[in-house]
């Protein structure tokens, strides 16, 4: 906690120590004191690129231990953005343990500094104040984007009658922080009086993140400063003017996701220079449907060998669609996937806001990564087609058929769930299986879990029906897939054989095309019995399904296939597809507004 504060108070901790020893020999009683003086600070220096440890930076200390004869503990914490007051975490040395396994990781998220100030002969370190006290979306709380100078003046605590006394128009308004006072109410009156910018520093020694006015927007970019920070700022301004160079970056055009393990033991120095060179870099294009200006969440989970869940935060990324440079730690033991929703979720509900149904897409992949790797990958590629999830395959174990369709699966194999919203304006969806043309199943709920099937062998069609009628919506607004594949009785579990089908339209990242060429790739499902391709066939639609024309498709490879489109200059592209294999199963899918024309 911070050092005015009883460590058994509530609020937010200063930083967090991982304190303790991971080996030792007990033949008496002990006694063990854990005193996190001893620990010492992790540091993460960037050469090639400048980042700071903006709010979040700091967001997870784990550690694994395990016994020579399998006995394994686990812990560790994950820090949400703005649970600790600073940035930092610390660790203990230890010495090299002897007997079994022993692994430390802090995790670390760094991007461009969101907001930084630079003034002749003056250190200053300003943080935003907490956005979650302000705001239900990032889109609602006002940031700094490009560079400002700005004249420091002296608020004092902000009242009414300082505020009066002072000319704020187009400066930065200091104010000292005050007990019982909210820290919107001091921001927003300076904002009132003209102020482009407000920093409020702790009216006691250290940090504080404490701010108050919950449900209160702020008026202009706020932020936070130390008691000694802010005492030499207005002190300055007091004499002469103060001059401050106020940058910020909303939307950092690259984030390094860190995972920085010590295994054995902990060294006594914490310090890692980390190289673009030395990670992988993750190339990533955030498409939109059609829209100039959007933020989504992201998110990316990190696995350890015997981890089995991962937590992470959904971090808001502004100024999509864009394509991101993500630096990632190369690990063969250390394995990553990752996710993203459109539009942004709201973090808090403070306000109403109208409801409207969200695309929550998660990448197929678990993978590590080497040192170097380069990876192209792409978010919310149109067209979106009905689907399955690739980690939990369709399969048959004995007389169950086990089952997690997938409203949603973009180009790149990024997949989401759809269910029917319980409001208006959002989705409608169907999911129904057939055995013949006999009604099995039916719900428009979420359709993931299992049943019981008959033993013999039969005949099987799924449909999944999904319109998207959110005012976000401009493509893939109507989508239907259907699978039909023979099954039956499996003493083994048994991926069933249904036949997958994937397009690449050259897009750019607003989800338009200005080639006429068309990629369709088929395949089954991953594990399942692979049968050769019979037939396949596509149409086209430019009136949105009202007439379709047959498109010639050129066969490029096993299970590959080309088309080029005679298209208009302006619209949407709507795709018809039909395909079996020499076994009987087969797929076909509709999507109205596939993708747009450029």
């Amino acid at each position: 906690m911070p050092a005015t504060q009883d460590s058994t108070a509530t609020g937010d901790p200063l930083n967090e120590s991982l304190v303790g020893d991971p080996e030792m020999k007990i033949t008496k009683d002990t006694e063990v004191v854990l005193d996190a003086r001893k620990a010492v600070e992790v540091k993460v220096e960037t050469p090639d690129h400048e980042t700071k440890r903006n709010t979040g930076a700091a967001a997870a200390i784990k550690w694994y231990r395990a016994g020579e004869q399998g006995t394994a503990l686990r812990g560790g914490t994950t820090i949400t953005p703005g649970g600790q007051i600073e940035e930092r975490l610390f660790i203990q040395p230890t010495r090299k343990v002897t007997k079994g396994t022993f692994v430390v990781a802090t995790r670390w998220r760094l991007t461009a500094p969101e907001i930084t100030f630079s003034t002749l002969g003056l250190k200053l370190d300003p943080q935003y104040v907490d956005p979650v006290q302000f705001s239900d979306y990032a889109t609602e709380y006002p940031r700094l984007d490009g560079t400002r100078l700005l004249l420091a003046v002296d608020a004092g605590r902000g009242t009414p009658a300082e505020i009066k006394a002072r000319d704020l128009r187009g400066k930065l308004a200091v104010i000292r922080r005050t007990d019982g006072v909210p820290v919107s109410t001091q921001a927003n009156a300076a904002a009132a009086a003209g102020a482009a910018m407000v920093a409020v520093y702790s009216d006691r020694p250290g940090p504080d993140a404490t701010t108050g006015g919950n449900g209160v927007k702020l008026a202009v970019p706020t932020v936070r400063l130390t008691h000694e920070e802010g005492m030499e700022l207005v002190q300055r301004a007091r004499h002469l003017p103060v001059l401050i160079v106020a940058k910020g970056i909303v939307a950092s055009p690259y984030v390094y996701d860190l995972y920085l393990r010590e295994k054995g033991r902990v060294p006594d120095k914490l310090t890692y220079k980390v190289k673009s060179k030395s990670l992988a870099r993750i190339e990533t294009g955030y498409h939109s449907q059609l829209s100039d200006d959007v933020t989504v969440n992201e998110a990316r989970f990190v696995f350890e060998p015997w981890d089995t869940s991962s937590i992470s935060t959904n971090h808001p990324m502004a100024k999509t669609p864009r394509t991101r440079t993500e630096y990632v730690t190369p690990d063969p033991e250390v394995v990553w996937t990752s996710s993203a929703i459109t539009p942004e979720r709201a973090y808090n509900n403070l306000w109403p806001h109208p409801d409207t149904p969200r695309l929550s897409l998660s990448s197929p992949e678990f993978r590590a990564y080497k040192a170097g790797e380069r990876v192209s990958r792409t978010a919310f590629k149109q067209p979106l087609l009905p689907g399955f999830n690739p980690r939990n395959p369709t399969r048959r174990e004995g007389d169950q058929l086990f089952l997690s369709p997938q409203g949603f699966v973009d180009a790149q194999g990024n997949f989401g769930d759809a269910y029917t919203s319980d409001f208006e304006h959002g989705l409608k969806t169907d999911f129904r299986l057939y055995q013949g043309d006999e009604l099995l199943w039916q719900t428009n709920y979420l359709p993931s879990g299992s049943g019981t099937l008959p033993a013999e062998k039969g005949t099987y069609r799924i449909t999944y029906d999904v319109a998207n009628e959110a005012e976000w919506a401009k493509l893939a607004v109507r989508t239907r897939g259907e699978w039909t594949f023979g099954s039956a009785h499996a003493a083994e579990p048994t991926v069933v054989p249904l036949l997958l089908a994937s397009f690449d339209a050259p897009v750019d990242l607003k989800n338009r095309a200005g080639a006429r060429k068309l990629g369709l790739t088929l395949r089954h499902q991953e594990g399942a019995e692979r049968s050769a391709i019979k037939d396949v066939s596509l149409e086209v639609s430019y009136d949105d399904g009202a007439t379709w024309k047959s498109a010639r498709l050129r066969a490029k490879g096993e299970g590959r296939y080309e088309t080029s489109l005679t298209q208009s200059r302006s619209g949407f592209v709507s795709l018809r597809l039909r395909a079996s294999d020499v076994k009987g199963n087969a797929v076909a899918h509709e999507v109205i507004r596939a993708y747009a024309l450029r």
